[in-house]
């Protein structure tokens, strides 16, 4: 059965380290193919801080997943903009195209991806990701999820001294230059659009 990775987060703004982390996690989990979701203003509770419009981040991801032959972008958490629990998102892939599925989240969004009474598709989810640029101990993050999950779980750590997408957004309030930080179609976007200048 096909290996197929889901890799949900805000992605605002989508960057060479996000497609980078992709391209990595495509050899090292064996995954033919990885599945860009941009989640939805509201879908994550957590979620106070300024998040810009879900149309301008989709684009984004077009962008800066041009030409990328194993990634590939879908707008299923932008069309779902309401909390969730991003289990739930495989049943809607499963149905349509069965595989064994790999969740890539965000380690900031843990709290979002499952909750006790999801145990049921724990063989619909192959394995859990948890990227993170925190020094947390990774058994900070896995007291966190329901127990069925954390033997299906792994934390992807992620270089402190690479730029996040809230380094990007900070360089573009300071009108700081962004260019190698992503490609160049998607920088000029950022630029033509007037994003993260507030």
């Amino acid at each position: 059965m096909k290996k197929i990775g889901l890799y949900i987060e805000y992605f605002d703004p989508p960057h060479k380290i996000h497609i980078e982390n992709a391209h990595q996690l495509l050899g090292e989990e064996e995954l033919e193919e990885i599945i860009f979701i941009p989640a939805g203003n509201n879908n994550f509770q957590h979620s106070a801080r300024h998040i810009t419009k879900p149309a301008y981040r989709l684009e984004m991801c077009l962008k800066e997943l041009n030409k990328e032959t194993k990634l590939s972008l879908s707008d299923i958490g932008i069309q779902k903009d309401s909390p969730m629990h991003w289990i739930d998102v495989l049943d809607e892939f499963y149905m349509v195209y069965p595989a064994r599925y790999t969740l890539i989240v965000n380690g900031n969004d843990i709290n979002n991806i499952a909750t006790p009474r999801s145990s049921q598709k724990r063989d619909v989810l192959d394995k859990l990701i948890i990227c993170t640029h925190s020094l947390k101990t990774d058994e900070m993050f896995l007291n966190k999820l329901p127990e069925w999950l954390v033997n299906k779980a792994r934390i992807f750590r992620i270089d402190t001294k690479l730029p996040s997408s809230e380094d990007i957004k900070d360089k573009c309030k300071k009108k700081l230059p962004i260019s190698g930080l992503m490609k160049q179609d998607t920088e000029r976007y950022i630029i033509e659009k007037k994003l993260y200048l507030d």
